[in-house]
């Protein structure tokens, strides 16, 4: 009955907290080497973030790790304080799914998000595709088109303002960009950026 369930989610709960704080040991500890109780936190959260998890997190970092404060923000908002502004359209590109979220003056517009099913894999797989045929003629390897096509994407997908200085291996040539791959050059022209 409902007890049973209960207890299933308390179960879940647990294995939730011992994870979470076997990830910040590891980050704490081992990768920012620093003493958790003498460092405030922040987290950056997308807007569907579970109530659950907030809470397991919190529970872990007050209880086990002692810290003396945390800051949830949605990512969005993060994002826009990063570059210096309180309004915009923010597009987050994941692996698997794009997520856009207007934020003006600070406050996320939830009402008006939008997560398609479409990521920086799929515009990686159609990369692959397009380069195929051109990177076969090149006597490149394949290997190296598996190496960089990642990386092509990356570069191709940076917004700038125009007239901007690019950065990293970019250079730009009129309405493209070149990248310096295994010693050539691969083109993409402004229409795929």
């Amino acid at each position: 009955g409902a007890g049973a369930a209960e207890q299933v989610g308390q179960v879940e709960q647990v294995e939730l907290e011992d994870a979470l704080a076997a990830m910040l040991r590891r980050i704490f500890f081992e990768e920012l080497l620093v003493k958790p109780k003498e460092h405030r936190v922040v987290v950056g959260e997308v807007w569907d973030t579970p109530l659950h998890f907030r809470n397991a997190l919190a529970r872990v970092l007050f209880t086990i790790f002692g810290s003396p404060s945390l800051y949830a923000e949605s990512c969005c908002v993060l994002a826009l304080h990063a570059v210096g502004v309180r309004s915009g359209l923010v597009v987050d590109v994941g692996r698997e799914e794009t997520r856009v979220l207007p934020v003006m003056h600070g406050v996320p517009l939830h009402y008006a998000a939008s997560v398609i099913p479409i990521g920086a894999r799929a515009v990686e797989l159609e990369m692959k595709r397009l380069l195929a045929g051109a990177w076969r003629n090149s006597g490149l390897s394949d290997d190296l088109l598996e190496d960089h096509a990642g990386a092509i994407v990356s570069a191709a997908c940076r917004v700038q303002a125009r007239g901007a200085n690019t950065s990293g291996d970019a250079a730009a040539k009129g309405d493209a960009a070149v990248y310096r791959c295994a010693g050539k050059d691969v083109r993409i022209d402004a229409e795929w950026r």
